[in-house]
């Protein structure tokens, strides 16, 4: 799999192409994340978390590109054992204890 390009474009036009409209370009989904550039809704761990949603979440959290790319690789990044797209914060083990008194 490689960028999607265009014959007459140039280069730097290229590297701005963003084929699925995930806000994500081709070039950062292949060579920065391993990505697919073609389907939005690719998402490589299957943890119910698409890719360019789960790259977004890290980065408004101020997570670096290498980071990023080991974290979408893992569906369940605080190892609670709920998927990342199904945990209210995949970055931290949340617990809540509950009691019921009767």
């Amino acid at each position: 799999m490689g960028v999607v390009t265009s014959p007459g474009i140039s280069k730097l036009s290229q590297l701005q192409i963003d084929t699925d409209k995930d806000w994500l370009t081709d070039f950062e989904e292949v060579k920065t994340f391993f990505s697919t550039p073609t389907d939005w809704r690719d998402d490589i761990d299957n943890d119910y978390f698409y890719d360019y949603e789960e790259i977004l979440f890290y980065w408004q959290r101020g997570i670096d590109n290498q980071t990023v790319r080991q974290l979408i690789q893992n569906s369940d990044v605080d190892g609670d054992g709920i998927k990342d797209g199904m945990d209210i914060d995949p970055l931290r083990d949340i617990k809540i204890k509950v009691r019921i008194k009767g």
